[in-house]
């Protein structure tokens, strides 16, 4: 099936097997629904696995897919709307820094758009500029089976500014354990690292640990120099690239992950330069 031809017989499939659910077309392969404040999901997850599956099997994985969605939202609400557990000391330690794209931002804010097309403010997210207009640091709570981004309104509930968020976060971000392994590839020639590459598990901070922690740019600079090139094509991918290597590959490679990607972050490659970024061109 062609996406558009996914997206019209999901959503007919999904309103017939959750009947007091409205699901409605925004975009791509985004999702809005009636549920709580306006709830919104990709399709793109379940799309890809169904090129590979006959249509039953793909109805299936769809209703097995928005089912556990559903289920960890309602996890997420029920914590998120218990105010003996939204208390900032009991929170505090489980917030962390996401990095996301404009497009992230932008389909969060119109999940929030009322049928008059105005958005409350106060429930929007909560974010800063990391990377010109294109990446951004939001906050997340870790509920358990998922996270719960914060909004303005929270930040004004808890008495903190942004920026005491974003460094208290960052500590809660280095001292997670770390568990993942780099890879890597050396040149043949003259032995010293080529590229290195880290695979995350699947929880949305890979991107954050690499490029918010001071420590890994040091292991980063010590293998591939103070000036190396970093592709981040999804949330839990990420690829560091000596200078000097085929920059056209890397962005070749870069744009093919993040154009199949689920969880796109950034089509370009990015230049780092003593801690520094820069998009290259």
């Amino acid at each position: 099936m062609m996406e558009q031809e996914y997206v019209d017989k999901a959503i007919e499939f999904l309103q017939s097997k959750f009947p007091d659910i409205n699901f409605i077309h925004t975009e791509g392969f985004s999702i809005k629904t009636n549920k709580d404040e306006g709830f919104t999901f990709n399709l793109e997850t379940p799309f890809k696995r169904s090129t590979q599956n006959d249509f039953t099997s793909w109805q299936d994985d769809l209703f097995e897919f928005v089912q556990r969605i559903f289920k960890c939202d309602d996890e997420i609400k029920n914590r998120a709307d218990n105010p003996d557990y939204m208390q900032l000391d009991n929170i505090k330690e489980k917030i962390f820094p996401f990095i996301k794209n404009k497009a992230f931002i932008d389909s969060s804010r119109k999940s929030f758009m009322n049928e008059n097309g105005t958005v409350d403010e106060s429930v929007t997210l909560v974010y800063k500029p990391f990377l010109l207009d294109n990446l951004y640091i939001c906050w997340g709570i870790d509920i358990g089976s998922g996270y719960r981004f914060l909004r303005k309104k929270d930040l004004v509930e808890f008495g903190i500014s942004v920026n005491e968020l974003d460094t208290f976060s960052k500590e809660n971000l280095e001292a997670l354990p770390q568990t993942q392994q780099f890879n890597g590839a050396k040149n043949p020639e003259t032995q010293l690292d080529e590229a290195l590459w880290w695979e995350g598990v699947n929880d949305g901070l890979t991107a954050s640990l690499i490029i918010l922690i001071k420590d890994h740019y040091n292991f980063f600079s010590e293998h591939l120099g103070k000036q190396f090139y970093i592709s981040v094509p999804e949330r839990d991918f990420l690829m560091m690239h000596r200078i000097g290597g085929n920059i056209d590959n890397l962005k070749k490679d870069n744009e093919e992950q993040y154009k199949n990607s689920a969880h796109p972050i950034c089509d370009k490659v990015i230049l780092v330069d003593d801690g520094k970024f820069s998009y290259v061109v």
